[in-house]
């Protein structure tokens, strides 16, 4: 049987469907879905289609967006479309959630001014899913052909009554927002970092790390660094993997900024998480001023906080000025705790014998009567 045969059968089927076969209809959904080709599409199929949008059964008028929108971008026609925008607007959720998600998939001959006017217009919708299935197709529209109406209405979705909205609104924003990140959008990502739902902040974290250089601006990076300090993992995490692949200078200089106008005995998770991301760090990243805050650091009264600091200079490597480092390695070495310790012993060990051998050796010697083993 032929593709055109086989789709002509079926769209006889959605046409003839009468209420009492609700549940056939839903049913034959995928097997209509899947022969609507563009080889097997119609001027009758379309026509037939687009018929089946006025119907009085809502089920027949859903199946029907769920065909054209499952058609070949190349088969989809301007009467489509418009029949499209005005099934947006239908009375019934199911329908309208269809509609919006079939205007999405039609790619750059949906992207027009009023097809995105009536989507705008749409996002008042009383129903979350239809609220959020319009912002996924404004940003599939967006993705091809981006648009400043579009990036306003994706932005004031970061103010929906709906969690789940505001973090697809982050997530769509974060995809399309690199090439037209404008400081609104970046200013409302960084408010959503802030946001009462875990996922709202996640997912605002993971857009400003997909918008790429032009996020990497102070109030962004500091906006990053307190999310090292949030109550959830994921979100932790996330910041920490963002910041850790952003600019070396633009990140350790505002690190370095933080923690100078932090006092010690605050967010010291934070300033832990934030010594690490500079551990990560390739040797570029041993400039004078994170030098001079890590050795800071290594009298810091968080026993944390001092591990990192030892850490990032150890990976810092030849960069260092090694006779500073090694007065502070002593002076530190004198706090208590045997792991701190030997962290300390394992980094003086590679510095180099003509740097402060007789100090180191002399601290040596001494270690030798530490109440710790492993020391």
């Amino acid at each position: 049987m032929s593709e055109k045969t086989t789709t002509s059968e079926c769209i006889n089927r959605l046409m003839n469907a009468s209420v009492e076969s609700d549940s056939a209809v839903r049913q034959s959904v995928p097997q209509i879905s899947g022969t609507v080709h563009e080889k097997s599409v119609t001027s009758d199929t379309i026509n037939s289609l687009i018929s089946a949008l006025g119907d009085s059964d809502s089920d027949v008028r859903e199946i029907a967006c769920v065909v054209l929108g499952n058609m070949s971008e190349k088969a989809v026609t301007i009467e489509v479309i418009d029949r499209l925008i005005c099934t947006v607007e239908d009375s019934d959720k199911n329908v309208r959630l269809k509609a919006s998600e079939a205007l999405g998939k039609m790619g750059e001959k949906a992207a027009t001014s009023e097809v995105i006017h009536r989507l705008n217009s749409a996002v008042e919708d009383s129903n979350m899913n239809v609220r959020l299935r319009i912002y996924e197709s404004l940003g599939k529209i967006g993705e091809k052909a981006p648009a400043m109406e579009i990036m306003s209405c994706l932005i004031s979705a970061l103010g929906d009554s709906d969690s789940d909205v505001m973090g697809r609104a982050c997530e769509i924003l974060g995809k399309i927002g690199e090439r037209v990140a404008i400081s609104e959008v970046l200013n409302r990502l960084m408010s959503a970092v802030g946001n009462n739902d875990r996922n709202v902040r996640l997912r605002a974290c993971e857009a400003l790390g997909n918008m790429g250089e032009k996020a990497v601006t102070k109030e962004v990076i500091n906006q990053l660094i307190h999310a090292l300090g949030d109550s959830d993992r994921s979100v932790r995490l996330r910041a920490s993997e963002i910041l850790g692949k952003m600019d070396e200078n633009a990140v350790s200089s505002e690190i370095l900024s933080w923690i100078n106008s932090t006092s010690e005995d605050k967010e010291c998770d934070v300033r832990k998480s934030a010594w690490e991301i500079l551990r990560s760090k390739d040797e570029r990243a041993a400039t004078r001023e994170v030098i001079n805050r890590l050795i800071s650091a290594l009298t810091n009264s968080d026993y944390d906080v001092r591990k990192s600091a030892y850490e990032a200079l150890d990976n810092m490597g030849d960069n260092t000025t090694k006779s500073d480092l090694i007065n502070q390695l002593i002076r530190a070495l004198r706090y208590s705790g045997s792991n701190v310790r030997h962290g300390l012993s394992e980094i003086t060990s590679t510095t180099q014998e003509s740097e402060g051998t007789s100090v180191v050796i002399n601290w040596l010697i001494s270690a030798i009567g530490d109440n710790d083993r492993i020391v």
